[in-house]
C-alpha cells in the first residue's frame, strides 16, 4: 500500500531507505496515524524527513499524491468537502470576523496583552491610538484586518506611535518566524544520520552465512533445474574509527553536545571498531577513557596509537581554544612516555601516522579572529587540520572528507 507514494517521494529527491518506508508500514499496522490524513501526514513525516530542510519536499510530493483528494480533475475544489475545510481553502490568510464576538472589556484586555508582547519584543513602549500622539503613518494589526474595513470586529488591531520602518499598512507580525536551515545543533538522530556516511563494506570477514542468489540461480540453471544452495560472506562495514573529545574547560558549555554525540556514536553499531578517549585542550603524554579525566582512567597516549594502525578514521572534537603555551612548548621532563613531545608535536605525529583526520568544533571561527594566546593557539591547530562545525551540515562534510582522504 502507498508504494507509489514511496517512489515519489524518491523523485522528489528523499533519501527515503527501505527500512524506513518499512518502519511507516509498521507503524500504520499499529494505528500510530489516528486513521486519518493528517496523522498519516505526521507520521510518514517524522519518519521519512531526515533534517528540516527536506519538509518541503516532502509536502510537495504528499501534495501531489494526494491532490484528487481535495480537487477534481479540472483543478476545482471537491464539493463533498466539509463547508469549514471548503471555506479555509478558499481564503486560507483571512480569519472569520464573526469569530471576533469579543466583549469591550475583552478586546481592552487583548489588546494590552499584544502591547506588552510587542513592547518585549520590538524594546520601545507602544501607547493606544491617541491622534494628538500619532508621528507620521500607521501601522495596523494582525491578520492584514483594518479597522475601517471591521469596526469592532479584530481585537488585536494595534496602532504603534513611533514612524513606521516598513510601507504603510504593512502587517506587523507578533511572532518570529525560523527559516530551515543546515547549520542547526545537531540531536542524537541526525548524529546517527551523518555517521551512515562512514561506510565501507567489505565481505572478508565472517563464515558463509548469507544467501548467494545470484549464484544459486546460476548452479541450478547448470544443474539443469536441480537447486543448488549458494552462501556467501556478509557484506560488513570496515570502516574502524578513533575519536579524540576535549573535556572541561571552555568545553563545559558544550557538555550536552558532546553527549549526544558520544550517545549516536556508541549506539551505531556501523563500524568494525570503535575507540573514544579523552584528552584536555590538547593530545598529551595521557588519554583518558572518562570524560571526567580522573587518574584511574588515564592511558598511555603511546599505547593507543600502537594498538590502532592506520586505517583508522581519526575524529577530534574540541573547541581548540588555550593557552598557546600548552601547544607549542615541550614538557619540563623528558621521559619514555612523553618522548619530549609538545601538543604540537603529538598532533603532528598523528597526522603523520592517520591518512583520514578532522576536527569537529562547537564553534567555527575564521583565522585570525581570536585575540592573545587563545587565538594564536587556535590559529596552529586550523593550520594542522580541516575543521568543521558541530551542525548538519558541517558533520556531513567531514565524514566525506574522511571517505575521500587517503
Amino acid at each position: 500500500m502507498f508504494d507509489e507514494f514511496f517512489y515519489l517521494l524518491r523523485q522528489y529527491g528523499l533519501d527515503v531507505s527501505t527500512t524506513e518506508w518499512l518502519t511507516v508500514q509498521q507503524a500504520l499496522s499499529l494505528g500510530l496515524h489516528r486513521s486519518s490524513l493528517t496523522g498519516f501526514y505526521d507520521l510518514c513525516r517524522a519518519i521519512l524527513c531526515k533534517s528540516e530542510s527536506e519538509y518541503d519536499k516532502f509536502d510537495q510530493a504528499f501534495e501531489e499524491f494526494f491532490y484528487d483528494v481535495f480537487y477534481t480533475a479540472t483543478g476545482r475544489l471537491r464539493d463533498d468537502l466539509p463547508e469549514d475545510v471548503l471555506a479555509m481553502l478558499q481564503r486560507p490568510n483571512r480569519p472569520d470576523p464573526l469569530q471576533y464576538t469579543h466583549t469591550l472589556e475583552e478586546e481592552a484586555q487583548l489588546a494590552a496583552l499584544r502591547r506588552r508582547a510587542m513592547e518585549e519584543q520590538e524594546g520601545t513602549p507602544i501607547y493606544e491610538d491617541s491622534q494628538a500622539q500619532l508621528e507620521g503613518e500607521v501601522f495596523d494589526g494582525s491578520h492584514d484586518i483594518r479597522p475601517d474595513d471591521l469596526p469592532q470586529a479584530n481585537p488585536d488591531v494595534i496602532q504603534v506611535v513611533r514612524k513606521p520602518r516598513r510601507k504603510p499598512g504593512h502587517a506587523l507580525p507578533l511572532w518570529n518566524f525560523k527559516d530551515f536551515r543546515e547549520d542547526n545543533v545537531l540531536n542524537i538522530r541526525q548524529f546517527q544520520m551523518a555517521f551512515r556516511r562512514l561506510c565501507l563494506y567489505s565481505d572478508q570477514f565472517g563464515p558463509e552465512v548469507e544467501l548467494d542468489i545470484q549464484r544459486t540461480i546460476h548452479d541450478t540453471c547448470q544443474k539443469g533445474g536441480l537447486l543448488q544452495i549458494r552462501q556467501k560472506k556478509p557484506r560488513r562495514n570496515a570502516i574502524k574509527v578513533l575519536m579524540f573529545i576535549d573535556s572541561g574547560g571552555t568545553m563545559t558549555p558544550y557538555h550536552d553536545l558532546c553527549s549526544r554525540l558520544f550517545q549516536a556514536v556508541s549506539r551505531s553499531n556501523r563500524f568494525k571498531d570503535l575507540k573514544i578517549y579523552y584528552f584536555h585542550n590538547c593530545i598529551d603524554e595521557y588519554l583518558y577513557t572518562n570524560p571526567t579525566l580522573r587518574l584511574k582512567y588515564e592511558v598511555s597516549t603511546q599505547k593507543v596509537l600502537r594498538e590502532c594502525d592506520k586505517d583508522y578514521k581519526v575524529i577530534f572534537v574540541g573547541d581548540a581554544t588555550m593557552d598557546v603555551n600548552e601547544l607549542i612548548y615541550p614538557p619540563a621532563e623528558v621521559t619514555r612516555n612523553n618522548q619530549g613531545f609538545s601538543g604540537q608535536d603529538w598532533l603532528n605525529y598523528i597526522l603523520k601516522r592517520y591518512r583520514s583526520t578532522v576536527w569537529l568544533t562547537p564553534i567555527l571561527r575564521k583565522k585570525g579572529t581570536c585575540m592573545g594566546t587563545w587565538g594564536a593557539a587556535y590559529d596552529i591547530i586550523t593550520d594542522l587540520f580541516q575543521m568543521y562545525p558541530l551542525t548538519v551540515k558541517g558533520l556531513e562534510d567531514a565524514m566525506e572528507q574522511l571517505m575521500v582522504q587517503k
